[in-house]
């Protein structure tokens, strides 16, 4: 949880750690822009052909607003991503960034979702939350207890993008 903080010096610590947090949560989880050289910081396989593709953009706490090349770079990831998956799949573009308005010459993918300080710290919380949940009475054995826990907490595929992303149009 504590990788999940954003700063300039730890980008690939809080990539890496969201890679972990996406498998912790039950999801496929990957990193193709470390792995392979190209596509997003992360790709969350949410489950039912549906997807998250996560850049990460939790150093750019000095920025003003999402930058043009911020915004080209998850272009460029949702392009990767229809390029390698067929059309039965979908995505959600995820932009980690503590900013939510966008340079004006920045053109956002219509479907963006961004993960914002407050979008990150209920993250953060909810983790926590579902962390202390399973452990306090041994519910982390049990596969209903787990998928409970997880709804409880807002971590499920289904509300996870709703827990702790805003639309690009937030302010």
């Amino acid at each position: 949880v504590y990788d999940l903080d954003g700063g300039e010096e730890g980008s690939n610590r809080f990539e890496s750690a969201m890679h972990d947090l996406g498998s912790f949560l039950g999801f496929g989880s990957q990193r193709p822009e470390d792995t392979v050289g190209r596509g997003p910081d992360n790709l969350w396989a949410l489950g039912d052909l549906k997807y998250l593709v996560i850049e990460c953009k939790s150093g750019a706490i000095l920025a003003e607003k999402i930058s043009k090349g911020d915004t080209n770079q998850l272009t460029g990831s949702t392009i990767w991503f229809r390029e390698k998956y067929d059309q039965s799949c979908t995505m959600t573009p995820i932009m980690i960034h503590p900013k939510t308005g966008f340079e004006f010459a920045a053109t956002p993918h219509p479907d963006l979702r961004i993960v914002n300080r407050p979008g990150l710290q209920s993250l953060r919380e909810a983790i926590r939350g579902y962390s202390i949940a399973l452990a306090a009475g041994g519910g982390f054995k049990d596969v209903r207890e787990v998928e409970r826990q997880l709804r409880h907490h807002r971590l499920s595929a289904a509300d996870i993008v709703g827990l702790c992303t805003v639309p690009q149009n937030a302010r």
